[in-house]
């Protein structure tokens, strides 16, 4: 709490003038940067391309993560999962972005993915955000950058 007021240029206690608890700064700091990830990727859609399509929501993806560290951990490498502890409104919106998102790139990565079924469409999918994930979590940990002798991120 201490870094966020810090970055906030206010004292710790300022923050519960606003917020009940730990737990509904947490929950409100994921909220923004689900909504915020959510629509860099959605603005990646809408081209003919699908394999183009989902090579640059994937470049948002892992530049989102470089551009927000604190966030993406915060969203994405806490125990604490990013619907956890909220309230029913922000479940309602959750549920509407990730459905909208799943959906998007399910269009999308049809036609990439060769999938005869549901069930082969989902996996592939779920292949590709672990893939987009280990090498965003590589990135921030430092453990493949620009100058890495065998997997360079450029």
């Amino acid at each position: 709490m201490r870094g966020i007021a810090s970055r906030l240029g206010v004292s710790a206690t300022a923050l519960y003038q606003h917020f009940d608890s730990k737990a509904s700064i947490l929950r409100e700091i994921r909220m923004h940067g689900l909504r915020e990830l959510s629509a860099r990727l959605l603005e990646a859609f809408g081209g003919d391309d699908s394999r183009q399509t989902i090579v640059e929501v994937s470049r948002r993806y892992l530049q989102y993560a470089r551009d927000n560290p604190w966030l993406y951990e915060v969203l994405m490498q806490t125990d604490t999962r990013v619907e956890q502890d909220m309230t029913e409104d922000q479940l309602a919106a959750t549920r509407a972005l990730t459905d909208t998102l799943r959906d998007t790139v399910a269009r999308t990565m049809t036609p990439v993915a060769n999938a005869p079924d549901e069930t082969t469409l989902v996996r592939f999918m779920a292949r590709w955000w672990a893939s987009l994930h280990g090498i965003a979590s590589l990135i921030l940990s430092r453990r493949i950058a620009e100058n890495h002798p065998i997997l360079p991120v450029d």
